[in-house]
């Protein structure tokens, strides 16, 4: 028995399918074909068979609506879902946020209370905190200026007041550098200030949990009255030992002026 076969228009009239949708159909498998060259042929018995189970355009078109409606149905399931998902995540990071705004605002407030100068610069030496102690007793608060310029800009001077602190023996800076600084003194001189100030420090690096260097952390204090103090205190003990040692001096200075004066009244009376 010989075959009849047709090309992809005249199954497109015989199914009334348009071109397009048979050709799709044989593309998937759906419609029996085979494609010889650049050109489809199909066999009208195969095409007879399969017009018989009643296919058509509509037909074709609810089944791709259906399968659309399934796909869509699965991927509003899944935005669904994602969408719940993120919004508690979302939830749960706006409630870490606020926690965590809320531990910063109680350690600032810690730190703004503290009554020694507090100053804390990161890793590349940035100031991240300079709590209000620390304006007063520098006379100015933090600058975006770099550590070699610290010294000009809040005049720190060596402990004998002429000699500026270079920028590598400030506490903060060593303390960045991983050094730890348990006492050191110098004097802040500025336009700031009315009068010198002497200051204490000590200062320690900021270490994470993986032992890296985070920055570091400087305390200060006033200590101008206490020099003061030793000053005076040098000054006094220093006319105490000058008496003292002027002392043997005068006691013979007194002893021969009363062997002198009795000397004379010995004479007078003889």
């Amino acid at each position: 028995m010989s075959l009849t076969f047709l090309t992809i228009e005249e199954v497109s009239a015989m199914l009334r399918l348009s071109r397009d949708t048979v050709y799709r159909l044989a593309q998937s498998g759906e419609l029996p074909g085979k494609k010889i060259g650049r050109a489809w042929r199909f066999v009208a018995e195969e095409i007879e068979s399969f017009a018989a189970r009643g296919f058509s355009d509509g037909e074709h078109a609810k089944q791709v609506r259906a399968e659309y409606e399934a796909r869509e149905h699965v991927l509003e399931t899944t935005i669904r879902t994602q969408h719940d998902e993120l919004l508690k995540i979302n939830q749960q990071l706006q409630a870490e946020i606020a926690e965590r705004h809320q531990a910063e605002n109680y350690l600032k407030t810690v730190f703004e209370s503290v009554g020694d100068g507090l100053v804390v610069a990161d890793e590349r030496h940035r100031i991240v905190l300079f709590n209000k102690a620390a304006e007063a007793i520098c006379g100015t608060g933090a600058t975006e200026l770099e550590p070699e310029a610290w010294p000009e800009a809040y005049g720190f001077y060596l402990s004998d007041g002429r000699t500026p602190c270079p920028a590598i023996e400030l506490p903060l800076v060593r303390a960045v550098l991983g050094e730890r600084v348990d006492h050191a003194e110098l004097i802040i001189r500025n336009a700031f200030l009315p009068e010198p100030v002497w200051v204490a420090c000590r200062a320690t690096p900021i270490i994470d949990d993986h032992g890296g260097l985070r920055g570091g952390v400087m305390v200060f204090h006033n200590i101008t009255a206490r020099k003061r103090a030793e000053e005076e205190f040098r000054i006094s003990e220093q006319r105490l030992q000058n008496l003292l040692d002027c002392l043997p001096q005068m006691a013979r200075t007194m002893a021969l002026d009363c062997r002198q004066q009795m000397s004379e009244v010995t004479t007078a009376v003889l």
